[in-house]
């Protein structure tokens, strides 16, 4: 079983779980507040890994419309994470908000200018 470093065993096979039964409600068909509820009871006094992982899973499936505000509920929570900043600064670019996208990427390779991803997904 492939673990993150540091991540207890199984832990990342909750946060999949997760993501695969929020992914298996949306593909059913459910209302959108129905998935809004779903993702906001699920991530429930999760850590910022969850939230991490439940975006790239809704990505990755195409719903990238959701992921800017699961990582915006994030920020809420850990409003000076540099990587939680850069991540929904991605997500804004992905969905075509660009001057938002551009003013969290700046800001975080301003704060660290070494931030290779930032950098790269400033430049589109």
């Amino acid at each position: 079983m492939s673990t993150e470093a540091g991540a207890p065993a199984g832990e990342g096979d909750d946060y999949q779980a997760m993501a695969a039964a929020i992914l298996n409600t949306m593909a059913q068909g459910a209302a959108p507040a129905t998935v809004l509820k779903l993702i906001r009871e699920s991530l429930r006094q999760k850590p910022l890994k969850a939230y991490l992982q439940l975006a790239r899973a809704l990505s990755e499936a195409g719903y990238d419309s959701l992921v800017p505000g699961i990582l915006a509920e994030a920020q809420q929570q850990w409003p000076d994470d540099v990587n939680l900043q850069y991540s929904l600064g991605n997500a804004l670019r992905m969905i075509g908000d660009t001057a938002r996208a551009e003013t969290l990427l700046r800001g975080v390779v301003q704060r660290n200018p070494l931030h290779e991803k930032a950098a790269h997904s400033l430049a589109y």
